[in-house]
């Protein structure tokens, strides 16, 4: 790569960084590092047990179940609930917990793959 390229590169990579930052700012405003990681592993991966995310993410499956509560419909700490993800029994073991993206939730994933430029694979 010449060197204006890659300078140019950089530059759309941190401003691109930058505008998916933000629409998740937009969703709350102090949003945490730890649920915007929740919200793309489910986005990435729908329809898992939490377990199965905290594992991946190495966290506690009570800190998953906190995260899950902010991102879902019930809220945590005050906060209003952000309506990103909902929970559903799993089908093979009903004690067990799935999540999946609510419609505001497959919106905010489309949005952050139109700020990437990436294909949506509808």
């Amino acid at each position: 790569m010449d060197d204006e390229f890659e300078k140019r590169f950089r530059t759309r990579s941190v401003r691109d960084l930058a505008n998916v930052m933000e629409l998740f700012a937009d969703l709350r405003r102090d949003m945490p590092l730890q649920l915007i990681r929740t919200f793309l592993m489910v986005a990435a991966d729908p329809g898992r047990p939490f377990k199965d995310y905290g594992k991946r993410l190495g966290i506690s499956q009570s800190s998953m179940s906190r995260h899950m509560a902010e991102l879902a419909e019930w809220g945590q700490r005050g906060n209003d609930p952000l309506h990103l993800i909902e929970s559903f029994e799993d089908p093979e073991e009903r004690r067990r917990k799935c999540a999946r993206l609510t419609p505001k939730g497959e919106q905010t994933r489309d949005r952050l793959v139109d700020l990437l430029g990436g294909d949506r694979g509808d």
